[in-house]
């Protein structure tokens, strides 16, 4: 694989080998991260952390993010506070240490104690003293950052996670637990000492916030509560329960903000009199932070490097650019022209081998979130694509436009075809309806209706099919759908199997929805053979090159994976185990040396192999004498080519992702020549 560097400063190039193989985001963005916090200064300059050891960093109020070196590989930094005064160029960021920075992220300080690490929440008081809560104590300094020190919690105490803290003073604070049955504690000494504050617990308190010494906040699961005598007692605010709020910002003393788990927004206006809430996207980032300014511009963070401006919390501008739906879907016909969709009308395409994807959603498609469940690519411009509900689409100039074809009926939540003949298609719903059409998929016969509950179709001829169900369905059929038996592979009849896959006529997969193992055959189904995989997770999606080389991927909320064998599936190696999201589709149409994942956040990852060859590019097209403050974009033609790097004059503002054959620049004060 090859790495390849573009400098439009005095242009050059250059090529780096990079492993023999491995996995490379291309799309929607480099860096997925659950993003935890979020600051910005009047200035422009804004900070963004979270998971992954993920730090973004914006000079223009968020309109370009870039993605900075972390100044260490901490599984997550918590917080960020940019320093009073220092225009954005000086900030703090909280993770298994304090880490400063003077000059934008460059170059960083990084601070660790003995006793005390594992930070949280971090606050400044004045301009010079700040505040970071850890899990088993605090630190402060009083002097800008340069010096700190250690604070334990009296009497050993330690918590789980590290707690919320607010003050209003150097000496006058509060602290909430991050954890189960949350408890609320007072310090009037600078954090010397500290007495619980009543005797109320809280479900999972996720933020705290007070006013003065007798007005204060605290976000819980579910409910906003008010105290009015110091954190002793404590009322709900919100008669109706929140979905998840998992922070609190208060940006005046009447408009709060609670961003919440599940894509919503709440928010108040009137110190909790009245809420009101928003969901601004089609898909549902969690969203765990928001900062604002007093111009009334309020920024959301959120997963899958989410983040939303808006000034009026109905119009939102996402300002890390690409789709983040669920892909349900992906195929290619071969290492350059691919296809992928999402569960809400999304279709990106490529045709370079994934260096450009190019959002080709219908109108249509997305203003009614049509459920696209299943693509299939049969030639150069012919494309066959399904919805969840048994809409089927075909186009003939990949995927220019659509054309509306038949729909089964009523369906619960599934549906799958498989293409047989040049107008032959067999489909199953999750309710197993088993249809077959003869013309194109313009109309379809209910050939069969089945007892079960079915997640999967395979036919390896017109006659030769397969069904996969809950319940220990695994059907097969040698008469085309007439009739049908039952296959048991392993010992539990009543197995719930996710996936059948043929090679040919005599060796398949069939892969049970959870678990840690999967059935193999080599003569057609009539004995099967268990194999064990080294880890156990919910299957989605198995694709082949050949009888030798397989994937298979995976995952749950939260996390993805997916495996390869290079062996007839014998044995099976992971060789993607950190993905975001859940992985719900792959497509490896040539050989074991390019494959494609697909799934939540957006996620498109593809699998290379260093071929030996040379990189080979076309030059670069774009304008040579763009004009200050334009947009405008760069495009390279190359191949053998899987990380693309540019570099601009540093007055000049890349935006979205890098690693793509195209990139948007804002043209900055500085010249550069192209050549």
């Amino acid at each position: 694989m090859y790495r390849l560097t573009f400098s439009l400063l005095f242009f050059f190039t250059a090529f780096f080998t990079l492993s023999a193989q491995e996995w490379v985001q291309q799309y929607p963005f480099p860096l997925l991260s659950q993003l935890e916090a979020i600051a910005i200064d009047p200035s422009g300059v804004a900070w963004a952390v979270g998971d992954k050891s993920g730090v973004l960093h914006s000079d223009d109020f968020g309109s370009m993010w870039s993605i900075l070196e972390p100044p260490a590989s901490d599984p997550v930094f918590r917080d960020v506070l940019i320093l009073p005064g220092s225009g954005g160029t000086q900030a703090l960021i909280a993770g298994t240490n304090l880490h400063l920075t003077t000059d934008n992220g460059q170059t960083w300080t990084s601070t660790g104690f003995d006793e005390i690490y594992d930070f949280g929440g971090l606050q400044a008081i004045d301009a010079q003293t700040f505040l970071a809560f850890a899990k088993k104590g605090m630190a402060r300094t009083q002097d800008g950052g340069n010096t700190w020190e250690e604070l334990p919690y009296p009497g050993g105490v330690s918590f789980g996670y590290p707690p919320h803290g607010f003050f209003i003073s150097e000496s006058e604070g509060w602290m909430v637990e991050f954890a189960l049955n949350s408890r609320v504690f007072h310090t009037t000494d600078g954090g010397a000492t500290w007495t619980q504050a009543g005797t109320q617990t809280f479900t999972f308190a996720r933020g705290i916030y007070f006013f003065d010494n007798q007005h204060g906040l605290i976000a819980d699961n579910g409910y906003l509560y008010e105290s009015m005598d110091g954190g002793v007692t404590w009322t709900a605010l919100n008669a109706a329960q929140f979905p998840s709020p998992r922070g609190l910002w208060v940006a005046d003393d009447e408009f709060w903000i609670l961003p919440d788990e599940n894509g919503s927004i709440h928010y108040t206006e009137d110190a909790g009199a009245t809420w009101q809430y928003v969901y601004p996207l089609e898909y549902s980032p969690a969203y765990k932070a928001v900062t604002s300014l007093s111009t009334g511009d309020f920024w959301i963070a959120g997963s899958f490097t989410t983040i939303l401006r808006t000034n009026d919390f109905a119009n939102f501008t996402e300002q890390i650019p690409g789709i983040k739906s669920f892909l349900t879907s992906i195929d290619f016909l071969d290492d350059q022209k691919g296809l992928a969709v999402s569960a809400v009308g999304n279709v990106v395409r490529t045709s370079d081998g994934g260096a450009i994807w190019e959002n080709i959603s219908p109108a249509d498609f997305v203003s009614n979130q049509t459920p696209l469940a299943q693509i299939y690519i049969e030639s150069e411009d012919v494309v066959w694509l399904s919805t969840f509900k048994g809409q089927m689409y075909f186009s003939s100039d990949f995927g220019d436009s659509w054309q509306t074809l038949g729909a089964v009926g009523d369906v619960v939540s599934d549906f799958r075809f498989q293409k047989t003949g040049p107008q032959e298609f067999f489909a199953i719903e999750f309710n197993g309806h088993f249809y077959h059409s003869t013309d194109g998929a313009a109309s379809w016969t209910l050939v069969e209706d089945l007892d079960g509950i079915f997640t999967d179709i395979f036919f390896h001829t017109p006659q030769d099919g397969w069904l996969a169900g809950y319940d220990g369905q695994l059907l097969h059929t040698t008469d085309g759908g007439q009739s049908w038996e039952t296959v048991q592979p392993g010992s539990d009849p009543l197995e719930d199997f996710g996936l059948i896959r043929f090679v040919d006529d005599q060796t398949g997969w069939a892969i049970p929805r959870l678990g840690d193992h999967i059935y193999g055959t080599d003569d057609g189904g009539q004995s099967w053979t268990l194999v064990n995989m080294p880890v156990g997770t919910f299957w989605q999606d198995l694709d082949f090159a050949d009888a030798q080389h397989f994937w298979l991927c995976g995952g749950a909320s939260g996390s993805g994976i997916a495996l390869q064998s290079v062996d007839g599936g014998e044995n099976w190696t992971i060789t993607l185990g950190d993905a975001p999201q859940m992985l719900a589709a792959v497509s490896c149409p040539v050989s074991d040396e390019v494959a494609w994942v697909a799934g939540g956040a957006g996620q498109i990852v593809k699998w290379v192999v260093c071929s030996g060859d040379t990189p080979v590019f076309n030059g670069i097209e774009g304008p040579s004498a763009p004009c200050l403050g334009d947009t405008v974009q760069y495009t390279v033609a190359a191949t053998a080519v899987d990380i693309f790097e540019w570099e601009f004059p540093s007055a000049w503002f890349l935006l979205g992702n890098e690693n793509t054959a195209q990139v948007s620049v804002i043209v900055g004060e500085q010249q550069g020549d192209v050549i």
